[in-house]
């Protein structure tokens, strides 16, 4: 794996770290438990996709662009669920 991507998800490890150990009045163990697992999941999620951008960054931002449209829409469709007849 390249320094540059363990580098980038050690930082994002950190940054949640510190976010978990800065404990607001509404963190419990649950939602620092939560926290941890979301940050792992980005920083996996992040790390294959700088790998497979690697290649061709022009197609991989197209599909990057893809995929952000379609979540988009989906999330539009469920906060507009009950407008839409849902």
């Amino acid at each position: 794996m390249d320094s540059r991507i363990l580098a980038a998800i050690a930082i994002i490890l950190a940054v949640i770290l510190a976010f978990a150990l800065a404990k607001g009045p509404d963190m419990d163990g649950d939602t620092i438990a939560r926290l941890v697992y979301g940050g792992l999941i980005a920083g996996l999620v992040s790390s294959w996709v700088l790998a497979e951008m690697r290649g061709n960054l022009g197609q991989s931002l197209r599909y990057l662009f893809i995929w952000g449209v379609i979540v988009a829409a989906i999330a539009f469709a469920y906060s507009y669920k009950g407008e839409l007849g849902f």
